[in-house]
């Protein structure tokens, strides 16, 4: 009796932990590979060789973030469009896409980590049709050949060098 009474003890206390640890699983969705974490489908790799990259505002039924190394170092990628809303949280997150040029933010932006597009060298041209925010500094830092940007929603800048 008195084991069983541990034994239950130590299952419950086991139950009790798991429950508050956040759920996360990994899946696919056509080239993307992403895990569900807080309810926010986020992409952590990409297996698609096209240049054109288009990130899709939900997967799966679930808002899009993009993980921190998901695209670092593709030189790949020529142009990326979002089409839904989008905040980035993660430092670095398209860092050297050396052949990216062209970035287009169909719905809402905001940008809460540094260096976003950090030295992607071959970028000139960037739309914002949503909102953009701009909490951290350096979003574009390195874009030697950034010569466009077009901003058609507000622009709040809440850091100096925004971008």
């Amino acid at each position: 009796m008195k084991n069983t009474r541990k034994l239950l003890s130590i299952i419950l206390a086991i139950l009790m932990i798991a429950t508050t640890v956040p759920f996360a699983f990994a899946a696919e969705s056509g080239d993307f590979k992403y895990s569900i974490t807080d309810e926010v489908a986020v992409i952590t790799g990409y297996n698609g060789d096209s240049g054109t990259l288009e990130i899709p505002a939900t997967i799966d039924g679930y808002p899009v973030s993009v993980d921190s190394s998901a695209f670092r170092n593709n030189e790949e990628i020529t142009s990326l469009t979002f089409y839904g809303d989008i905040v980035f949280n993660e430092f670095y997150t398209f860092k050297d896409c050396s052949n990216l040029t062209t970035v287009t933010f169909a719905g809402d932006v905001e940008f809460n980590a540094f260096y976003t597009f950090d030295n992607c060298s071959s970028l000139t041209t960037v739309t914002f049709a949503g909102d953009a925010d701009f909490n951290a500094n350096y979003t574009f830092f390195g874009c030697t050949n950034l010569k466009n940007i077009t901003f058609i929603g507000n622009v709040n800048m809440y850091k100096n060098n925004g971008y």
